[in-house]
């Protein structure tokens, strides 16, 4: 059934792939599925909505800033510059592209200057056999012949 947000947003992708500002770079990129630094490095320097329950806002992806203290995994941080008048508070917030699809993000606010305000979203991916390895669960044997 299509409700009045899924309306809304529907209507702002349109409107925004109608604009005319899709970019080849993220032609094979999507932020539907897992959010790695090679997504959003295809997508510097491309605008992104900011879609809010009543309004919907834009926002600039600025740049990426990489963290390389933890080899066994992946940490960046993705830097999103908002006009002055929008206000955010830290939270997960819904930002769509016009090529690459919608996303939740948990943006903080990370400064101004006169003309802008600054958001970045960390990510802290963990690489491929990083973290603890838990074994399975045993059971009980001394239990079981009680039974």
């Amino acid at each position: 059934m299509l409700n009045r947000r899924r309306f809304v947003y529907t209507m702002a992708g349109g409107i925004a792939l109608g604009s005319g500002r899709w970019r080849s770079a993220a032609a094979g990129v999507s932020l539907e599925g897992p959010l790695t630094r090679d997504v959003f490095d295809a997508l510097v320097r491309d605008r992104f909505s900011l879609l809010l329950d009543n309004r919907t806002a834009g926002l600039f992806l600025l740049k990426l800033e990489d963290d390389d203290s933890h080899p066994e995994g992946e940490q960046f941080t993705v830097v999103f510059q908002a006009p002055r008048e929008l206000l955010l508070l830290d939270g997960t917030y819904l930002i769509s592209h016009v090529a690459a699809g919608n996303t939740q993000v948990f943006l903080q606010p990370a400064g101004h200057d006169d003309r802008h305000n600054y958001y970045k979203a960390p990510f802290n991916l963990l690489g491929k056999g990083a973290g603890v390895q838990v074994p399975p669960p045993q059971r009980d044997r001394a239990r079981q012949a009680r039974r």
